[in-house]
């Protein structure tokens, strides 16, 4: 594929939101490749520019401007990742330079800043499209002169060195005054000036960019040293050719920012319309209401579904509208959510009775002015207490673990999806039936994770399989009056999940409390309603994961087709 065919028909390529950024890496890959514009025969061989920078280092070695840099040596066999263009030559960074060094901090560090004074940039002061002076730090006049070596001038290239930022490059613009460098930043001060766009583009290139994140392998995670910066092989054009591939690179990556900005727009509009359809959905009044808003949902389905985003808070929409009763219909001859109550009151007061249970101390009567909305006829308000035998948390004391046995489950292993054993402990035969005595999870109950990342529901689904530490938290409902399908939908609904989050927010960390969970407010239907809840939920869910897979699908074979596309072009 020819480079002016792709970017003629690019835009058609560009329907994955990732497919933007590499469409971005891939117009620096040409630029940087000599494949971006078109090489003229009039144009004088870099050869004869890097000649003249040379001379011109010489002399300022010479006056003693400037301490020579030594840098290795180019032989004609040293290897590259592509063939250079006509006319193009390779040199290392260190050749292209006056200076090549990292700023430095201040004594006092953040201690002397001041209000107003000289600009102190740091890392997160340096972008790929330019410094961003909102965050700036000042420094007296006094401390600037101290830092003579760390000075900024205009038309140098700023590259930060250390930390998650290393990488980003900034040119610094021409009608910038005066300014100062931290250690976490390098200043590339080149000999010849008109080289720093093109220069630019070549560092923020996946060419050099691939070199800088070498460095960030490891438990180390050190950040680039200068005397590594330098031997970098910069791959040079004509300074002809430079200029026009700026020009062409700004135009594209100017085209390439506004296909993301409204892909952007685009994605939230989306959402804002999904999120009000629903907004209206669970707030109709009546029969009718609900009607004219699932019947626009429908009608506007392919819209407000095209892209996976979405399909989440369909999911929470479909949870919701089961635990307002908005999602089967109500049969008046099921027995009411009230004689369950009763039934599992008595199952309690059995157990009680024989000490299996301990009594606990009473909840506060359910008052209807606190319920968040009102529940149909022959359904009840409740306390996740009221519908279980036992509520507790895992093993307090640090268990003995083993690097085979039983199952130690904790807040990572629980997953709204079930129990993920691909990251899980062990313990031994003594340590299991120990701790079994105190959190005995059995098919049938539900853990919830209730440290760190709160509220997520699994059902657990063997017997005697399991043991757990604190992290998590045990249910175990009264299973012949609570289908433990449907308390696992409803603990991860709307209802639920809005009481965790409030309820977790005691601590710097998010910790679910077992006294706080046992608050928990509830509904709860008719049995037989339970199972048609369940069943509806069940086949929705399923339509919620195919349409997904399916979205989701289709963004891999845009992304896949970009890159076949890419390829193409890299090595036409």
């Amino acid at each position: 594929m020819k480079v002016d065919t792709f970017f003629q028909n690019f835009e058609l390529l560009t329907d994955a939101p990732n497919a933007v950024v590499k469409l971005r890496e891939l117009i620096l890959q040409l630029a940087v490749r000599g494949k971006l514009v078109t090489q003229k025969d009039d144009n004088e061989p870099a050869s004869f520019l890097l000649e003249k920078i040379e001379i011109e280092k010489k002399k300022l070695i010479k006056s003693k401007k400037i301490k020579r840099i030594e840098t290795l040596p180019i032989n004609k066999d040293i290897s590259f990742l592509f063939k250079l263009s006509k006319k193009w030559a390779l040199i290392r960074l260190g050749d292209l330079v006056e200076k090549l060094g990292a700023g430095s901090t201040p004594l006092g560090g953040k201690n002397v800043y001041v209000d107003d004074g000289i600009k102190f940039l740091r890392s997160q002061n340096v972008w790929n499209d330019g410094l961003n002076l909102d965050e700036v730090a000042y420094i007296t006049s006094e401390i600037h002169q101290k830092m003579s070596g760390t000075v900024v001038e205009a038309g140098d290239i700023l590259l930060n060195i250390t930390g998650a930022s290393i990488g980003r490059c900034a040119v610094v613009p021409d009608d910038f005054d005066e300014g100062n460098v931290s250690q976490h930043v390098s200043i590339i001060r080149l000999i010849n000036k008109d080289l720093r766009y093109y220069l630019h583009l070549c560092l923020i290139s996946s060419l050099i960019q691939n070199q800088i994140m070498e460095v960030q392998v490891g438990i180390s995670r050190e950040g680039l040293s200068m005397n590594r910066l330098k031997d970098f092989l910069i791959p040079v054009p004509p300074l002809a050719e430079q200029k026009r591939i700026v020009e062409k690179c700004d135009r594209l990556l100017s085209i390439c920012d506004e296909i993301e900005k409204r892909q952007q727009q685009r994605q939230e509009s989306i959402l804002r319309m999904n999120e009000s359809a629903i907004a209206q959905l669970l707030s109709s009044q009546n029969a009718e209401e609900f009607r004219q808003h699932w019947q626009r949902i429908c009608n506007n389905f392919d819209l407000l579904y095209s892209i996976p985003e979405t399909i989440p808070k369909l999911r929470q929409a479909i949870l919701q509208l089961a635990v307002q009763g908005k999602l089967v219909r109500q049969n008046p001859n099921d027995e009411s959510a009230s004689f369950l109550l009763k039934n599992i009151q008595y199952e309690k007061e059995k157990l009680i009775e024989s000490k299996q249970i301990k009594q606990e101390k009473a909840l506060p009567k359910m008052e209807q002015d606190i319920v968040p909305f009102v529940i149909p006829d022959g359904w009840e308000w409740c306390y996740l207490s009221d519908i279980s035998k036992k509520i507790t948390d895992g093993e307090h004391l640090t268990p003995q673990r083993s690097t085979s046995g039983y199952y130690l489950l904790s807040a990572r292993n629980v997953r709204d999806e079930g129990i993920a054993l691909d990251d899980v402990d062990y313990v031994p035969e003594d340590e299991f039936v120990r701790i079994r005595k105190r959190c005995d999870p059995d098919k049938g109950d539900i853990l919830i994770s209730c440290s760190g990342s709160v509220g997520r529901v699994a059902t657990v689904d063997k017997d005697e399989t399991y043991v757990m530490v604190r992290s998590a938290a045990l249910v175990k409902p009264f299973q012949a009056y609570v289908i433990s399908e449907f308390l696992a939908y409803t603990l991860r609904s709307l209802l639920v999940q809005n009481q965790i989050i409030e309820k977790s927010k005691a601590s710097a960390q998010a910790n679910l409390f077992l006294g706080k969970i046992k608050e928990i407010k509830i509904v709860l239907p008719p049995l037989a309603e339970q199972k048609r809840i369940v069943e509806k939920c069940d086949r929705l869910m399923s339509l919620c994961d195919t349409l997904e897979a399916k979205l989701k699908q289709g963004r891999d074979s845009s992304e896949k087709l970009m890159e076949v596309a890419a390829k193409q072009v890299l090595t036409a």
